[in-house]
Protein backbone atom coordinates (compact mmCIF):
# COMPACT_ATOMS: atom_id res chain seq x y z
CA UNK A 1 0.00 0.00 0.00
CA UNK A 2 0.95 3.66 -0.56
CA UNK A 3 1.27 6.61 2.21
CA UNK A 4 2.08 9.96 0.94
CA UNK A 5 5.64 9.42 0.78
CA UNK A 6 6.14 5.67 1.24
CA UNK A 7 5.58 2.17 -0.54
CA UNK A 8 4.73 -0.02 1.89
CA UNK A 9 4.72 -3.92 2.37
CA UNK A 10 2.31 -6.21 5.17
CA UNK A 11 3.41 -9.70 4.64
CA UNK A 12 0.83 -10.68 7.76
CA UNK A 13 3.82 -10.45 10.12
CA UNK A 14 5.40 -7.32 9.63
CA UNK A 15 5.52 -3.85 7.78
CA UNK A 16 8.61 -3.29 5.47
CA UNK A 17 9.21 0.24 3.63
CA UNK A 18 10.48 0.67 0.55
CA UNK A 19 11.32 4.87 1.00
CA UNK A 20 14.96 5.41 1.94
CA UNK A 21 16.49 8.72 -0.51
CA UNK A 22 19.43 7.16 -0.45
CA UNK A 23 18.74 3.40 -1.62
CA UNK A 24 18.62 2.34 -5.19
CA UNK A 25 16.13 -0.21 -3.70
CA UNK A 26 13.59 2.02 -2.84
CA UNK A 27 11.56 5.15 -3.79
CA UNK A 28 13.00 8.19 -3.07
CA UNK A 29 11.16 10.29 -0.62
CA UNK A 30 8.43 12.41 -2.40
CA UNK A 31 4.23 12.98 -2.49
CA UNK A 32 2.87 10.19 -3.69
CA UNK A 33 -0.73 10.37 -4.57
CA UNK A 34 -1.47 6.72 -6.46
CA UNK A 35 -0.69 3.93 -7.54
CA UNK A 36 -1.49 0.78 -10.27
CA UNK A 37 -1.02 -3.00 -10.79
CA UNK A 38 -0.39 -4.05 -14.87
CA UNK A 39 -1.60 -7.16 -15.94
CA UNK A 40 2.02 -8.53 -15.21
CA UNK A 41 1.73 -7.94 -11.55
CA UNK A 42 4.20 -4.59 -11.33
CA UNK A 43 3.25 -1.78 -9.48
CA UNK A 44 3.70 1.84 -10.88
CA UNK A 45 3.62 4.79 -8.54
CA UNK A 46 3.78 8.33 -9.74
CA UNK A 47 5.50 10.80 -7.58
CA UNK A 48 5.86 14.80 -7.36
CA UNK A 49 8.97 15.74 -8.75
CA UNK A 50 9.96 12.01 -8.82
CA UNK A 51 8.79 11.00 -12.22
CA UNK A 52 7.36 7.46 -12.79
CA UNK A 53 8.86 4.42 -10.42
CA UNK A 54 7.76 0.48 -11.44
CA UNK A 55 8.20 -1.98 -8.51
CA UNK A 56 8.78 -5.24 -9.42
CA UNK A 57 7.20 -7.13 -6.40
CA UNK A 58 8.85 -10.81 -7.29
CA UNK A 59 12.26 -9.43 -7.56
CA UNK A 60 11.89 -6.70 -5.15
CA UNK A 61 13.24 -4.44 -8.12
CA UNK A 62 12.35 -0.65 -8.75
CA UNK A 63 12.99 1.14 -12.16
CA UNK A 64 12.39 4.87 -12.26
CA UNK A 65 11.34 6.74 -15.51
CA UNK A 66 12.53 10.47 -15.50
CA UNK A 67 11.93 13.50 -17.89
CA UNK A 68 15.25 13.35 -20.13
CA UNK A 69 15.53 17.45 -21.29
CA UNK A 70 16.97 16.16 -25.03
CA UNK A 71 14.92 13.10 -25.43
CA UNK A 72 10.94 13.50 -26.58
CA UNK A 73 10.33 9.85 -25.72
CA UNK A 74 10.81 10.23 -22.35
CA UNK A 75 8.56 11.14 -19.26
CA UNK A 76 6.89 15.14 -20.59
CA UNK A 77 7.48 16.39 -17.04
CA UNK A 78 8.66 14.86 -13.54
CA UNK A 79 5.69 16.33 -11.96
CA UNK A 80 3.34 13.48 -12.13
CA UNK A 81 0.39 13.11 -10.36
CA UNK A 82 -1.75 10.00 -11.37
CA UNK A 83 -1.50 6.72 -12.79
CA UNK A 84 -3.62 4.07 -14.84
CA UNK A 85 -2.55 0.79 -16.40
CA UNK A 86 -4.78 -0.69 -19.13
CA UNK A 87 -5.67 -4.00 -20.50
CA UNK A 88 -3.21 -4.15 -23.01
CA UNK A 89 -0.39 -3.40 -20.80
CA UNK A 90 0.07 0.55 -21.72
CA UNK A 91 0.95 2.75 -18.72
CA UNK A 92 -1.32 6.07 -18.90
CA UNK A 93 0.17 9.22 -16.69
CA UNK A 94 -1.26 11.98 -15.82
CA UNK A 95 0.76 15.24 -14.94
CA UNK A 96 1.13 19.01 -14.82
CA UNK A 97 2.35 18.35 -18.27
CA UNK A 98 -0.07 16.72 -20.21
CA UNK A 99 -1.42 12.74 -20.25
CA UNK A 100 1.91 10.17 -21.13
CA UNK A 101 1.55 6.89 -22.52
CA UNK A 102 4.08 4.45 -21.78
CA UNK A 103 4.94 1.61 -23.87
CA UNK A 104 5.95 -1.21 -21.76
CA UNK A 105 7.34 -3.17 -24.84
CA UNK A 106 9.76 -0.07 -26.02
CA UNK A 107 10.08 1.75 -22.72
CA UNK A 108 9.23 5.10 -24.79
CA UNK A 109 6.31 7.83 -24.25
CA UNK A 110 3.87 9.25 -26.15
CA UNK A 111 2.43 12.09 -25.09
CA UNK A 112 -0.75 14.29 -25.28
CA UNK A 113 -1.81 17.67 -24.32
CA UNK A 114 -3.75 20.43 -24.81
CA UNK A 115 -4.16 22.73 -28.16
CA UNK A 116 -6.21 25.77 -27.48
CA UNK A 117 -6.91 25.54 -31.77
CA UNK A 118 -8.01 21.84 -31.20
CA UNK A 119 -11.19 20.85 -29.50
CA UNK A 120 -10.57 17.32 -29.59
CA UNK A 121 -7.63 17.55 -27.56
CA UNK A 122 -7.36 17.38 -23.90
CA UNK A 123 -9.34 20.59 -21.70
CA UNK A 124 -5.87 21.33 -19.77
CA UNK A 125 -2.29 19.70 -19.27
CA UNK A 126 -2.84 19.67 -15.35
CA UNK A 127 -4.21 16.59 -14.69
CA UNK A 128 -5.65 15.52 -11.95
CA UNK A 129 -7.09 12.00 -12.15
CA UNK A 130 -6.99 9.24 -15.01
CA UNK A 131 -9.29 6.49 -14.91
CA UNK A 132 -10.22 3.40 -16.98
CA UNK A 133 -13.60 2.80 -18.50
CA UNK A 134 -14.22 -0.58 -17.02
CA UNK A 135 -17.88 0.04 -17.65
CA UNK A 136 -18.78 0.00 -21.29
CA UNK A 137 -19.58 -3.01 -24.12
CA UNK A 138 -16.31 -3.07 -25.82
CA UNK A 139 -13.81 -5.35 -24.17
CA UNK A 140 -11.08 -4.21 -23.43
CA UNK A 141 -11.99 -0.41 -23.30
CA UNK A 142 -10.67 1.74 -25.48
CA UNK A 143 -11.65 4.99 -23.59
CA UNK A 144 -9.90 6.60 -20.69
CA UNK A 145 -11.39 9.35 -18.33
CA UNK A 146 -9.68 12.57 -17.40
CA UNK A 147 -10.31 15.04 -14.42
CA UNK A 148 -8.58 17.74 -14.12
CA UNK A 149 -7.07 20.31 -11.80
CA UNK A 150 -7.55 23.72 -13.41
CA UNK A 151 -10.59 22.85 -15.92
CA UNK A 152 -14.14 21.94 -14.86
CA UNK A 153 -14.28 19.02 -17.53
CA UNK A 154 -14.50 15.59 -17.45
CA UNK A 155 -13.21 14.61 -20.71
CA UNK A 156 -13.55 10.86 -22.46
CA UNK A 157 -10.17 10.24 -23.87
CA UNK A 158 -10.13 7.53 -26.72
CA UNK A 159 -6.85 5.48 -26.45
CA UNK A 160 -6.37 4.37 -30.24
CA UNK A 161 -7.18 7.72 -31.78
CA UNK A 162 -5.72 9.86 -29.36
CA UNK A 163 -8.31 12.35 -29.22
CA UNK A 164 -11.20 13.16 -27.28
CA UNK A 165 -14.93 11.24 -27.89
CA UNK A 166 -16.70 13.26 -25.13
CA UNK A 167 -16.58 16.62 -22.80
CA UNK A 168 -18.39 17.12 -19.89
CA UNK A 169 -18.47 20.43 -18.27
CA UNK A 170 -18.90 20.15 -14.94
CA UNK A 171 -21.31 23.23 -14.18
CA UNK A 172 -19.29 24.29 -10.88
CA UNK A 173 -16.38 27.07 -10.42
CA UNK A 174 -14.21 24.39 -8.98
CA UNK A 175 -13.66 20.90 -8.96
CA UNK A 176 -11.41 18.50 -6.84
CA UNK A 177 -10.63 15.12 -7.29
CA UNK A 178 -9.04 12.93 -4.67
CA UNK A 179 -5.69 12.58 -5.99
CA UNK A 180 -5.19 9.34 -7.68
CA UNK A 181 -8.46 7.54 -5.92
CA UNK A 182 -11.11 8.83 -8.81
CA UNK A 183 -13.24 10.22 -6.27
CA UNK A 184 -14.87 13.76 -6.78
CA UNK A 185 -15.28 16.09 -3.87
Amino acid sequence: FMTENSLNRFDGYSFRSYSNNFDAKAVRRAEYWGISEDKDGKLWIPGTWQGLYSYDPYHEKFQQYRHQKNNPQSLSTDLTACIAADSNGDIWVGSYNGLDRLDKATGLFSHFAHDDNDTSTLASDDINGIFMDEHNNEKPSDNLWVIYYDAAALDCFNKKTGKLTRRYVIPFKKVVAKWGTGALT
